[in-house]
């Protein structure tokens, strides 16, 4: 900083300091911006905002209509992982 810049700042302390009530509002001023900063902070946080420097990933799929009908959901193969055959425990067998 140089010696003008320094000066100011050291006049402007002092100003702060010595003027009844201004040291109040000033300190009012820097509480009313931390409390802003930390609820934007909070309600970015809240929304998943994504930053523009993040790496985003765009998939294509192109799926072929003649082997998908939207009315009829696909079809599974083997067994479902809850119907596994367990004999010790009598539970439900595939057939």
């Amino acid at each position: 900083m140089s010696a003008a810049t320094r000066k100011s700042l050291g006049q402007r302390w002092q100003r702060v300091r010595t003027v009844p009530g201004l040291g109040r509002d000033v300190s009012a001023l820097v509480a009313l911006v931390v409390v802003g900063l930390v609820a934007a902070g909070v309600i970015l946080a809240q929304i998943n905002l994504t930053p523009p420097w993040a790496q985003r990933f765009t998939f294509r799929v192109k799926v072929s209509m003649g082997q998908f009908h939207p009315a009829q959901p696909p079809s599974l193969r083997g067994r479902l992982p809850h119907q596994r055959r367990d004999s010790r425990a009598g539970g439900p067998s595939a057939s």
